[in-house]
């Protein structure tokens, strides 16, 4: 099963980031502002890196 997008709300998007990047290996992929918060994207480290522009 392959996951293609999932939204996920965390309450503080720093501890998520590193999370899902130094334990679960994810890689970061966008992070763009979006006012006093950060719309993420992560990546599988398999996967290819895209752009949602």
């Amino acid at each position: 099963m392959r996951i293609k997008l999932h939204s996920i709300f965390v309450d503080d998007q720093q501890k998520a980031v590193n999370f899902y990047t130094d334990i679960l290996g994810f890689k970061k992929n966008q992070d763009i502002p979006a006012g006093e918060f950060r719309w993420i994207t992560l990546a599988s480290p398999e996967e290819e890196m895209q752009s949602f522009r």
